[in-house]
């Protein structure tokens, strides 16, 4: 299912099941841009019938909000100028050297972190399937801006805790932002975690844009409101929680705070604090 957000921005709904992001589609007056290549041959091949249900000028360009599995595995499928962070292709020329048999071996990822045994895991059933696993071909180290006729978009490097190379897609005269992954959590480690130090500066950058809408990867979208929201409530746990250590401490601090009884979500953003204060020590 295709779903219209502006007159030129479309996008298909993130599924839980499968772990399947949101896919965005760009429409220029000359060329149009996809945001982010799908997980897996199937789902990006689903999102490319999709699109041909409505007018859009020809695909000229896929940005990449960031290198893990689910966002990646389709470039080769839509095969077209591919724009991605100099890290963004880092990360996966190191998991087409460990799928390649080099080192680390496949067998020895999970030690260097969940994400990169899962990236590698992942793509490695696509590559049995057939698929190519390819990176960009236009490379960025901060922002680049890219001309569609009659809209552009930005593409910046925003970093955050999820991952360093995390980028977002900002839809100018539309006012429309695609993050990504990159308001989420570390989730490199069982202990998943936002620190202060990478998520303020994060939400600085999102809010210096005048956005109407963001779409994240794996939720519905949000408006400037809900977004402003939803950041005040993280940066007002943040701030509560400081540089605790001790979850029950932080518990105890934040309930204080806020008068009241707090509910299961407040309680994971305490933790993730405190998890983000720890591994910083």
């Amino acid at each position: 299912m295709l779903n219209k957000l502006t007159n030129r921005v479309y996008y298909m709904p993130y599924r839980d099941e499968g772990c399947r992001p949101s896919l965005g589609l760009v429409i220029g007056d000359k060329y149009s841009l996809v945001v982010d290549a799908g997980n897996s041959i199937e789902h990006t091949n689903e999102f490319l019938e999709e699109i041909k249900s409505i007018n859009h000028t020809p695909i000229k360009y896929l940005a990449i909000t960031h290198w893990h599995w689910d966002h990646v595995a389709g470039i080769s499928i839509i095969d077209v100028d591919t724009i991605c962070h100099k890290r963004t292709n880092e990360k996966i020329e190191e998991v087409k050297n460990i799928l390649s048999g080099g080192t680390p071996k496949l067998k020895d990822a999970k030690i260097l972190g969940r994400e990169l045994y899962s990236t590698s895991t992942k793509l490695k059933v696509q590559m049995n399937k057939g698929l190519e696993i390819r990176g960009g071909n236009i490379e960025f180290t901060e922002k680049v801006k890219v001309d569609l006729g009659g809209i552009s978009c930005i593409i910046e490097n925003i970093e955050g805790d999820h991952a360093d190379d995390s980028s977002l897609i900002y839809v100018t005269d539309e006012k429309v932002m695609f993050l990504g992954d990159s308001t989420y959590r570390n989730l490199n480690t069982d202990e998943r975690s936002y620190s202060r130090e990478k998520l303020y500066p994060l939400i600085e950058k999102i809010l210096s844009y005048d956005t109407e809408y963001y779409l994240t990867a794996h939720k519905p979208y949000y408006t400037k409101e809900s977004m402003k929201e939803y950041f005040d409530m993280l940066t007002f746990i943040g701030d509560t929680i400081g540089d605790s250590l001790d979850l029950e401490r932080a518990l105890s601090t934040y309930k204080k705070k806020v008068n009241r009884e707090i509910d299961s979500e407040e309680r994971m953003y305490v933790e993730s604090f405190v998890n983000g204060n720890k591994k910083l020590k």
